[in-house]
């Protein structure tokens, strides 16, 4: 006999879950993965999950992102899509050491970055992803390759965006992660300086036109 799902205890288990310690049935498996079960992002039916989630909603994220920035492409305002293209490339990388990000962790943190890059000081979170993308963000500005104002317009948008989209799970990361890996071509974030992430980020236009 079958033995039973750990996850629902009604369904027969047919897949090992290293994160349960034993066998889940395939569709607690789909679910649940890495938002109600704390999957290690090593696990082979997590990884092709993925993947799989990515392809899916990187094409759906891609129109949601262009019906927001048309007028932003069609005024060929090149450095605000540059900025718009540094904040997603932020979240990717961040992504890749946390593959467990969910859409609120992710809104949120974009959301306590934006506060401090208003006129007027504000006081904020001291999250993970606000502390990794903000400090690439600062280099950039820094260098004199972006103002604070049009990283500032760029957050902006680009949570407008997450807000519209998100599921209220994971589809918005799985969507935002998948159209960056098709559509940027983006250096290997683990042999880039701390110093160089912010300029080395930068894309072009004709990248955002894919």
């Amino acid at each position: 006999m079958a033995k039973t799902c750990v996850y629902c205890n009604e369904r027969p288990g047919k897949r090992e879950c290293p994160a349960l310690g034993g066998l889940i049935c395939p569709i607690c498996c789909g679910e649940s993965r890495g938002v109600e079960i704390k999957c290690p992002t090593d696990c082979r039916y997590f990884q092709r999950g993925e993947e799989f989630q990515q392809e899916k909603r990187s094409e759906p994220y891609r129109e949601a992102w262009f019906e927001k920035n048309s007028e932003v492409l069609e005024g060929e305002n090149h450095r605000l899509l540059n900025a718009l293209a540094l904040v997603e490339s932020l979240v990717y990388f961040y992504y890749e050491e946390d593959q467990l990000l969910t859409d609120d962790r992710l809104i949120t943190g974009l959301s306590e970055l934006e506060k401090r890059f208003k006129p007027i000081e504000v006081p904020t979170q001291n999250l993970e992803l606000t502390e990794f993308v903000d400090d690439a963000l600062v280099k950039a500005i820094e260098a004199g390759r972006l103002t604070e104002e049009q990283i500032r317009e760029a957050l902006s948008r680009t949570i407008e965006v997450a807000r519209d989209f998100s599921d209220g799970s994971r589809g918005l990361v799985q969507g935002l992660t998948g159209r960056v890996k098709e559509d940027y071509n983006l250096p290997d974030e683990h042999n880039m300086d701390e110093g160089q992430r912010g300029e080395s980020l930068i894309t072009t236009p004709d990248q955002l036109n894919r």
